[in-house]
């Protein structure tokens, strides 16, 4: 289960790089690192799901959330990706 989330609750003019960048790091890349080493260990035992936290900003955006809206937009892709890649397998992504 994946449900890290930082969020940068600002619009693009108001998001500097470094709170993007912050709000990145949690939500986009620490959900990346939990799907692979959870991928991985589901791989050697027969399957599993990876469950991505997910909000209303990975269908439609906010406005004025960027940071947010980028990280579960990244989220929903990266659950799609895994059920594509590894379904076959008996692995996941939700």
């Amino acid at each position: 289960m994946n449900n890290a989330s930082a969020a940068s609750w600002t619009g693009v003019f108001d998001t500097d790089v470094s709170a993007f960048e912050s709000t990145w790091a949690v939500g986009g890349r620490g959900a990346f690192v939990c799907a692979h080493e959870a991928v991985a260990d589901m791989l050697e035992t027969g399957g599993g799901t990876v469950v991505f936290a997910g909000a209303t900003s990975a269908v439609r955006s906010l406005g004025g959330t960027i940071g947010f809206a980028a990280t579960k937009f990244a989220a929903r892709g990266m659950a799609m990706d895994i059920a594509q890649e590894f379904g076959a397998e008996g692995v996941a992504g939700a």
